[in-house]
């Protein structure tokens, strides 16, 4: 999966097409005197996607005429914080991309802990897929990921947490960007209740790690990020 995403900016592959096309969209939209905006919204490996895609948009060749990218939101992505200072924090680097501009949605760790895997009702892995990840599946035992809550939040570190070649990386994240508390700087969205609501009415499902793109608060506060202001109508249903 990671190496799929990596590869797909090579010449001629996805998203070194998407990135010549959303410069080609932004150029038809300026000579019609329109401009366009860029908002990326990204759920676990998603992550890794947008962030090489921002890898591409920032290459000499294209960064000159690339559109700018006016926020970016990812749900529990699935990321290193080793990658994210590549790709992500790299970008921010450049006219493209503010790391201010990078709100995150995650589920705290008593959440992450009471998923489980492949069901909360089957829980043979008795923790969250990031967990697994972290523990099992990236390049080192105990990787800290963009969507884990203790590797992204200063209060929550703890260095027997992670992998001791890791720690840097969490440090050098930790300096560059902050969860903030709550109000208009906040830029992390830890989820703390134990269940979410998919309905207008007030249906709930567990908070897991799919729930994401289920949870009508988050998805109300992403698309209210992106308009500048209130929905014209709040979100109906999402338990699909």
């Amino acid at each position: 999966m990671r190496g799929n995403a990596e590869f797909s900016q090579y010449s001629g592959r996805a998203l070194d097409l998407l990135a010549k096309k959303l410069i080609a969209l932004r150029e038809a939209l300026q000579a019609d005197g329109r401009a366009l905006e860029v908002h990326l919204v990204g759920h676990s490996a998603g992550s890794i996607l947008l962030g090489w895609l921002l890898g591409r948009l920032t290459k000499d060749d294209l960064l000159p005429r690339a559109p700018g990218i006016r926020s970016c939101t990812l749900y529990a992505p699935a990321c290193s914080l080793q990658f994210a200072l590549g790709t992500y924090a790299k970008a921010a680097r450049t006219p493209l991309f503010a790391l201010s501009n990078l709100r995150l949605h995650y589920l705290s760790d008593a959440n992450e802990k009471d998923d489980a895997l492949p069901a909360p009702e089957f829980p043979l892995y008795g923790k969250s897929l990031l967990y697994l990840v972290s523990r099992a599946l990236d390049d080192a035992r105990k990787m800290p990921l963009l969507g884990l809550h203790d590797a992204i939040t200063p209060q929550a570190f703890d260095p027997k947490l992670w992998a001791d070649d890791q720690i840097a990386s969490i440090r050098a994240w930790q300096q560059l960007w902050s969860p903030g508390a709550p109000g208009a700087a906040q830029r992390g969205f830890p989820v703390t209740a134990p269940d979410v609501r998919v309905t207008k009415t007030g249906a709930t499902i567990q908070a897991t790690h799919g729930s994401f793109d289920n949870n009508v608060d988050v998805l109300t506060a992403t698309l209210a990020r992106i308009r500048g202001g209130g929905l014209v109508a709040p979100i109906e249903w999402l338990d699909y």
